[in-house]
């Protein structure tokens, strides 16, 4: 922050006028009714100065020069950043007959801040140009800064209100999460039963005595292997020729029970011959 000065005008020679007030009838000051002859002050010179705080006090300066020095005889001063409310042409206007002549509004703070009107014209066109150049590139840094604080204002109430939704939203997302963890959550003495699909294998038999399946084929029993086989059939035949040999074909077993019986009757012969 620059508390120096800044010259936007140099000392340009000038002339001042005492003006009459105006009337209620009047659109604006007319430098035609000043009477230009009658100068109020001679010698003088202007100077347009910037100071203070980012140098936003404006002073128009109006010196009387003599021969060994100069006296400042008026003052137009005005901070249009402290004094928003105000325009420039509260403080400075041009008239509406002219581009050469204005009205300075002065205060004079010794006086209970009193103020007067005179009226101040410059000899050549360029230097009121330069004049209302001067004016403008004040009003100008005076916008700019005013804007820049606006934004930067806005841009932080944007981000508080970001800061404060995002909190609000987190805060609110917490307690959703711990409410849908206290339900997920068991009791004292709640169990949790699981049914896990395809793990159980229920059968039911119905009247024909087939087994029906719940969705599950039942195991089919292997088939036998080749060695398993020629075993089997060893042991079918074997079997087979032990009941031949001890049992005999038909014939055989009729031969030998005919035998039988005459082996009978000869033990009955010999017995009868014994006992007789």
């Amino acid at each position: 922050m620059s508390s120096s000065c800044l010259t936007l005008m140099s000392e340009t020679t000038c002339f001042v006028y005492k003006i009459p007030k105006l009337s209620s009838a009047q659109q604006g000051h007319r430098a035609e009714l000043w009477d230009l002859a009658k100068v109020a002050v001679e010698n003088t010179l202007l100077t347009v100065i910037t100071e203070g705080t980012n140098y936003r006090t404006l002073n128009i300066n109006i010196y009387q020069k003599t021969s060994d020095k100069k006296n400042l005889v008026a003052v137009c001063t005005f901070n249009l950043y402290d004094t928003r409310d105000k325009k420039l042409d509260f403080f400075v206007e041009e008239v509406v007959d002219s581009s050469r002549y204005f009205v300075l509004r002065l205060v004079d703070q010794k006086r209970n801040n009193r103020h007067a009107q005179i009226g101040t014209g410059f000899r050549e066109r360029d230097e009121a140009i330069q004049f209302k150049e001067s004016l403008y590139g004040y009003v100008s840094g005076i916008r700019r800064e005013i804007q820049a604080e606006e934004m930067k204002e806005s841009s932080s109430v944007a981000n508080a209100d970001v800061v404060d939704r995002t909190s609000t939203s987190i805060e609110k997302d917490d307690l959703s999460a711990a409410a849908t963890i206290s339900k997920l959550s068991l009791k004292e003495g709640e169990k949790i039963h699981v049914e896990v699909k395809g793990s159980s294998r229920r059968r039911t038999r119905t009247s024909k005595g087939k087994v029906e399946c719940n969705g599950v084929l039942p195991l089919l029993r292997p088939p036998p292997s080749a060695s398993r086989d020629r075993k089997d059939t060893w042991e079918s035949d074997e079997y087979k020729n032990d009941k031949v040999e001890k049992t005999g074909a038909p014939e055989e077993l009729e031969s030998r029970e005919t035998a039988d019986d005459n082996d009978d009757d000869d033990d009955d012969d010999v017995l009868r011959m014994l006992y007789d």
